[in-house]
């Protein structure tokens, strides 16, 4: 997963995480690390959120091709206590898997310097644990 988070105050950082084996390495500041949350926490953190959240809707949009992929375009929007997102999520048609997703959130200031996005790309081929 690369991920380019544009966030508060105009500051823009790039990151990538490896799922690999059931772990999740992060890379910061151009080293890996092994994540302290595995694969199955998060997903059950996520799974948490969802139940909780105040409001969560997703409709499909449309078709668009990405990196030669049919996939499936769905807008999906989610408030929490803390925080409001709206987010494009590209699923390709053929695999059902994520291939990009654009996120924007909102922490609940009315100020815009309060808004965060997110671009996200994923790769599933030729992915190995890295090297720590």
């Amino acid at each position: 997963m690369f991920m380019v988070h544009d966030g508060a105050g105009g500051k823009s950082r790039k990151g990538e995480t490896i799922f690999a084996d059931g772990v999740r390495y992060i890379m910061v500041n151009d080293k890996w690390s092994r994540s302290r949350i595995s694969v199955e926490e998060t997903r059950q953190q996520e799974k948490e959120d969802q139940k909780n959240a105040k409001s969560h809707s997703c409709h499909y949009l449309r078709d668009e091709t990405v990196n030669g992929e049919t996939a499936a375009v769905y807008s999906v929007q989610t408030e929490i206590e803390s925080a409001k997102s709206e987010s494009k999520v590209w699923v390709s048609k053929g695999k059902g898997l994520i291939l990009r997703q654009e996120v924007d959130l909102d922490t609940g200031d009315s100020d815009a310097k309060d808004r965060d996005h997110m671009s996200i790309r994923y790769e599933y081929t030729n992915v190995h644990a890295p090297q720590i």
